[in-house]
């Protein structure tokens, strides 16, 4: 692990113990999309779901592609069923767009 985090620190000038994606959700500030395969072999929901939960606001969503392990299914998601994203692309811009609505 020690070896891991060094490369890491070399290639994008963050090592694993400041990796904390939860913690960083908190200081997003814009609209977030947030997609994920549900049962990927590599991801807990319940670390998603906290991740999602710590984005502060209400212009969010989460959106789970069920019936998988494969992460790939997660990256073809939007070929195959982009309504979800492009209603809330919809809403989202429409919103910002939206004085009154801010």
């Amino acid at each position: 692990m020690a070896d891991l985090s060094r490369r890491l620190v070399l290639t994008t000038g963050i090592g694993l113990p400041r990796r904390a994606p939860i913690e960083w959700a908190r200081n997003v500030t814009v609209p977030v999309f947030l997609l994920q395969v549900h049962d990927d072999v590599l991801t807990d929901p319940s670390d998603v779901r906290a991740m999602f939960d710590a984005v502060p606001g209400d212009r969010k969503r989460l959106h789970w592609v069920p019936g998988t392990t494969r992460r790939w299914d997660g990256y073809l998601e939007f070929q195959r069923r982009p309504e979800p994203v492009l209603d809330w692309l919809g809403t989202t811009m429409v919103a910002a767009a939206d004085p009154v609505a801010r």
